[in-house]
């Protein structure tokens, strides 16, 4: 998780109105809450919202080309692999910004960072790697990847303080046993799982499902996998 050689050229590339329109979920579609949790939560900095702001495009977008790809054109899936590339850039180089070290030595960059914002940060990396461009479980950097966040959840405090805080941790942790399939690091995400789960009182996938909705989950693209996970959680 070192910091970019080379900086980005530009800001995030805002999403056009017009394809906002487009990928955009319906009135009274569930997806309409697709992150909004992240933006009630107080520990996540200013930076990594407008951020994850932008990865909510990466999302919808993906949702658009599992269930109406005919609303997409090759302009908007050339546009949404470069603002992949962009969103992945800025998760891994924000924490190295003047604005955010105020000064503190480059080498010390990522030490001064909240608990559950090192986590968030780290979380939504491993969920871009599994969303338009895969990495496996298996591979260097999915191995890596599950290395840094396990770490980073091993530094919060557990178990969390706040409710928000109690879904936030929930949804790393899907994400954490997601990128460990069948490497040794799967049990310690699925037992933390658990554990946070009968904190909560979650019984079923349903209430399950309708807390990570509120941050990035497609049922669409997530569901086979996370309902297998939490089935897991569950024995």
């Amino acid at each position: 998780m070192t910091q970019p050689v080379f900086p980005l050229a530009r800001d995030l590339q805002p999403v056009s109105a017009s394809i906002q329109e487009r990928i955009a979920p319906s009135d009274t579609s569930e997806l309409q809450r697709l992150g909004a949790a992240f933006v009630s939560d107080l520990q996540l900095s200013s930076c990594l919202l407008s951020i994850l702001r932008a990865m909510r495009d990466i999302v919808l977008y993906g949702q658009a080309c599992n269930q109406n790809p005919a609303v997409l054109c090759t302009d908007d899936h050339e546009f949404f692999r470069s603002l992949n590339r962009e969103v992945e850039h800025k998760l891994l180089s924000y924490v190295y910004s003047e604005s955010t070290t105020r000064g503190r030595p480059i080498s010390e960059a990522t030490s001064y960072l909240g608990s559950l914002e090192a986590v968030t940060r780290i979380a939504s990396i491993c969920y871009l790697n599994h969303f338009l461009i895969v990495s496996p479980p298996s591979s260097g950097l999915g191995r890596a990847l599950t290395r840094h966040l396990k770490q980073a959840l091993a530094d919060c405090p557990w178990p969390p303080l706040s409710k928000e805080g109690h879904g936030l941790l929930a949804w790393v942790l899907f994400i954490g046993a997601q990128s460990s399939a069948g490497q040794v690091e799967r049990p310690w995400f699925v037992e933390r799982l658990s554990r946070i789960a009968l904190v909560c009182g979650w019984h079923t996938w349903r209430q399950m499902a309708d807390v990570l909705i509120d941050y990035f989950y497609l049922p669409s693209t997530n569901q086979a996998d996370w309902e297998s996970i939490w089935n897991e959680a569950m024995v």
